[in-house]
């Protein structure tokens, strides 16, 4: 299972968690990071105050999948 060691513009390092092997990958566009299944709650009470039609989605609603948080992205963007 890969994590993330370092980030250095369009390239990424990632180690092997059991086996400590690291391999780089370059040129991403993009990195999407999964770290503890907690629900990210801080601010949300003001966010809410500020934006009254705030749409959640992902960790912030409970722990997720990714597979789970892009099916349910999907559907938020289809009901706005």
């Amino acid at each position: 299972m890969p994590a993330t060691d370092r980030i250095d513009g369009r390239t990424a390092t990632v180690k092997d968690i059991w086996s400590g092997e690291a391999r780089t990958i370059a040129e991403i566009d993009t990195l999407v990071l999964s770290h503890m299944r907690i629900p990210m709650e801080d601010g949300l009470a003001s966010a809410r105050a500020r934006f009254p039609d705030l749409l959640l989605v992902g960790d912030v609603v409970a722990p997720r999948k990714m597979s789970e948080l892009m099916f349910e992205s999907e559907k938020v963007g289809r009901s706005i």
